[in-house]
């Protein structure tokens, strides 16, 4: 007698089967808990932790399709349906898709871009420097390494280089409030920030030139890393990339060893923050042409920037 062979239903397949079922977004634990239950679905889960399994496999999925993967998260480990979200069966709170931390990034060890200490007398102010106290060909002279994060952790000597990317449309500058996995320290928790804190790493050439090429290249990858979960083609929405100056300050232990390097993205119109299909918790536009009652939210580097923004382009020459 012969057999049919019957396909063993996959993570995804049974986790968009519970998804479909309850309805609601759900947690990796509520998923797996709901497809225990399920006869068809139980051979799938295996293992002592299948909670963990369905939570990477989606996290993977959503990682690597981005908009076009057929789930999204809401919160950390808290997924939803987009076809669901797309017929209108979710309240509005949960059709709004969640940027948590890449944890790819967390555990990525690629050398990074440090400046050794320990042979220059280059110090960073404390502040907001104008590019033209701090132009990109000036860090082209001093003694710039590459480091892994994990030798950056425990050299007190080096100091990290990262681009601090603001997003603006005309008078208007992108706004969030860090998760608790983009926080770099629990002192600024419940801050806004208006920047995205990214990485220039070796291959990234004539990165100090006075073209400044190198440091549009790195900006444009670091903004596509944080914003092609939402936008499929978020580099399409570039206008034009300004080198504004250098932001530093000494508000922490971890901040004191950085040193950020600021760049203004112009967008060519105003990215959705509060759309049903598309839209990140807590992402809000802020207009910077005065100084906010709630000034105190910001987290430091990004008072310093706010308030250097008012003042260049408070004119109009932001068009």
């Amino acid at each position: 007698m012969l057999f049919k062979h019957v396909r063993k239903p996959t993570y995804l397949e049974a986790a968009a089967y519970a998804l479909r079922k309850l309805r609601r977004p759900a947690s990796a634990a509520e998923i797996t808990s709901f497809l225990q239950s399920a006869k068809k679905y139980q051979s799938t889960l295996a293992g002592a932790t299948p909670h963990r399994t369905i939570q990477a496999r989606i996290a993977t999925d959503i990682k690597t399709h981005g908009p076009n993967s057929r789930f999204f998260r809401i919160a950390p480990a808290v997924f939803a349906l987009r076809e669901l979200s797309e017929l209108g069966e979710y309240s509005p709170s949960p059709k709004r898709i969640f940027v948590g931390f890449n944890r790819s990034k967390q555990i990525d060890n690629t050398p990074v871009c440090t400046i050794d200490l320990n042979h220059t007398r280059f110090r960073p102010a404390t502040g907001f420097s104008d590019s033209n106290e701090t132009p990109l060909r000036l860090l082209s002279h001093l003694p710039v390494k590459y480091r892994t994060r994990r030798e950056t952790r425990f050299d007190s000597n080096l100091l990290v280089v990262n681009v601090f990317i603001n997003v603006l449309f005309e008078d208007q500058v992108l706004c969030f409030e860090p998760t608790s996995y983009l926080e770099d320290n629990d002192t600024i928790k419940n801050k806004d920030s208006i920047g995205i804190t990214g990485y220039l790493f070796s291959d990234d050439s004539d990165l100090f030139d006075q073209s400044g090429l190198g440091f549009r290249n790195a900006t444009i990858r670091e903004f596509y890393d944080f914003f092609h979960l939402l936008y499929k083609d978020c580099h399409k929405l570039v206008d034009r990339i300004d080198y504004f100056g250098s932001v530093y300050d000494d508000f922490s232990e971890d901040r004191r060893r950085r040193l950020g390097l600021v760049s203004i993205v112009h967008t060519k119109e105003k990215m959705e923050t509060d759309g049903i299909k598309l839209g990140v918790r807590n992402m809000h536009w802020r207009h910077y042409t005065s100084i906010p009652n709630s000034y105190f939210r910001l987290e430091p580097w990004s008072q310093y920037v706010f308030r250097n923004l008012c003042e260049r382009y408070r004119d109009g020459s932001h068009q």
